[in-house]
């Protein structure tokens, strides 16, 4: 069975719904201006631990396809960009709207799945921002001041407050149930 019938999504749902970590990853690195390769380091490294968690849920299989990529040789920059040029995403000039994308396309998708999976898609991805904006910087500060109100702009969209996830207990709460198995 494909990922998206056991989602009971369409397959552009499912594409579109694949493209959350990268875009906000890349969201985040890019709102002070440069990307530094970094900054992407979180994103491998969650999508490759999430992609090993026994348990049967949306996140994990996200986290699968976007790993499958890379053994077929897909760029996934390459696959968000023709997903967003698909589905009229990004403009001509290559810009997109982020509230566009979050609120007329993410959030629908979303809302077609149970609470327990949205929530862990929307942790998962806000858990990625935080490690992306800690990446790269200044030791003692590592998050740029553009970066935090990138996420705030995202969490609000999202409907989440953002100080709950820089909370490390909340953090470890979240590790503990992805690693208990359960």
């Amino acid at each position: 069975m494909d990922y998206h019938d056991k989602w009971n999504l369409s397959l552009d749902e499912w594409d579109i719904l694949t493209t959350m970590p990268f875009h906000f990853a890349y969201s985040i690195a890019l709102a002070d201006d440069v990307l530094n390769p970094e900054e992407f380091e979180p994103l491998q490294y969650n999508v490759e631990s999430m992609s090993s968690v026994n348990k049967d849920c949306v996140i994990v299989d996200i986290c699968k396809t976007l790993i499958s990529f890379n053994d077929k040789g897909i760029k996934t920059k390459d696959f968000v960009y023709s997903v967003f040029e698909e589905n009229n995403l990004i403009d001509e000039e290559e810009n997109y709207n982020q509230k566009n994308i979050i609120i007329n396309s993410y959030l629908p998708i979303l809302n077609k799945l149970n609470s327990t999976e949205k929530d862990m898609v929307i942790d998962f991805c806000i858990y990625l921002k935080v490690d992306t904006s800690k990446s790269y910087g200044r030791p003692e500060d590592p998050m740029d001041h553009k970066e935090i109100l990138e996420m705030q702009n995202i969490s609000e969209m999202l409907n989440v407050n953002l100080d709950d996830y820089l909370n490390e207990n909340n953090r470890k709460v979240f590790d503990d149930f992805l690693n208990s198995g359960s």
